[in-house]
């Protein structure tokens, strides 16, 4: 009993080398969509994570409300409008689809931990495999080239798309302190997004109010999509190379059937292409080049012999003489197939079935 349970800690701790979506899962907990392990053992943290995401989609929809307003009110203005649209969807996507994310997230962590556990990427075979370790590592380091590629990426476009329109209103803040009023463009350029406004924009309160309103909801949207792209990233590269493992292994049964019938032709042909010692001239053409007339002349004789006993003594005698015929050099190159060597194929086949199904 204590070996066995030394055996299964053993295998825990094997399956929990790689942590393959360890990147993904603090992510997703570092741009509040699915929390931790450490905030859900704290009753305190785990509400305040709540709260955050309530807050968070709160503000979101007063902001969703005010676009609509906006494309109400400035849909004279083709670019102002145009614009409006573009961020409407962009916001649509971050925060749908995480809201879907945020309720289905017991079966996600459900979906992470099968695949770091009781996938084909955890079966012992597979990663005491060489070859199957390096697909492995290679979607590894997929995982963590796109990750972080998109992380910074967002993060740097969140900074200069919430920084600029406070550096264009340094530059372009009359004495009094009050923004341009040469129409509506001017205004929203000091924003980070077009959104209905209830007045002209010129209190430096209320601008301060908005400013920060649409940077707290522009930051959310793209941190949020930081998070479910790692999710989906990692989901898709790993999916991928589970069925690339598979086709490694269907491969290799391949190679390793063809290389025993290569040696099987092999040993045949030496032993057919033997000298009268049992020898083998590799500098020696075949006997069957050289003697090409006297083979075939052996031959002709030997279908002669046999056709005759198979006429004169019935079909037992035809059977035998078959027999011997089969029996002869030229015919006992095709050997019958091991019992071991197929039981042998058929294991890896089955072994390759599972694998299959296993990604599937």
């Amino acid at each position: 009993m204590e070996t066995k349970t030394i055996s299964e800690k053993a295998g825990e701790e094997f399956e929990q080398t790689l942590k393959l979506m360890d990147s993904s899962v603090k992510l997703l907990s570092i741009t509040g969509i699915i929390p931790s392990k450490e905030i859900c053992s704290s009753l305190l943290k785990y509400r305040i994570y709540r709260l955050c995401q309530v807050l968070s989609y709160t503000l979101y929809g007063t902001v969703l409300l005010l676009q609509v307003l906006g494309l109400y009110h400035y849909w004279e203005d083709l670019v102002i409008t145009t614009d409006n649209m573009a961020v409407i969807l962009t916001f649509m996507i971050g925060y749908s689809a995480t809201i879907f994310t945020i309720r289905d997230s017991r079966e996600i962590c459900d979906l992470i931990d099968y695949l770091e556990k009781r996938s084909i990427l955890s079966f012992r075979k597979i990663r005491s495999n060489t070859r199957h370790m390096k697909i492995i590592k290679e979607a590894k380091n997929v995982v963590s080239r796109l990750t972080w590629f998109a992380a910074v990426s967002l993060l740097i476009t969140t900074f200069f798309w919430t920084v600029y329109p406070l550096v264009l209103l340094m530059f372009r803040r009359e004495t009094e302190g009050k923004v341009s009023q040469e129409g509506l463009r001017p205004t929203f350029q000091y924003l980070v997004f077009v959104m209905f406004i209830p007045s002209d924009g010129q209190d430096s309160y209320l601008y301060g109010a908005i400013y920060l309103l649409q940077a707290i909801v522009f930051s959310t949207a793209l941190t949020y999509l930081i998070g479910l792209i790692s999710l989906y990233v990692s989901l898709i590269v790993y999916t991928t190379a589970q069925f690339k493992i598979v086709s490694e292994a269907i491969n290799e049964i391949d190679n390793t059937m063809s290389y025993k019938q290569e040696k099987e032709r092999v040993a045949d042909f030496t032993e057919i292409n033997a000298g009268p010692d049992g020898t083998f001239n590799l500098f020696m053409p075949p006997r069957t080049l050289l003697f090409d007339e006297q083979c075939q002349c052996e031959n002709e004789s030997r279908r002669v012999a046999v056709h005759s006993i198979a006429l004169e003594k019935g079909h037992a005698t035809q059977r035998h003489a078959t027999s011997v015929q089969i029996a002869s050099p030229e015919m006992s190159i095709h050997k019958p197939t091991n019992d071991a060597e197929a039981d042998s194929a058929i294991f890896m086949m089955m072994e390759c079935i599972k694998l299959h199904q296993s990604a599937i």
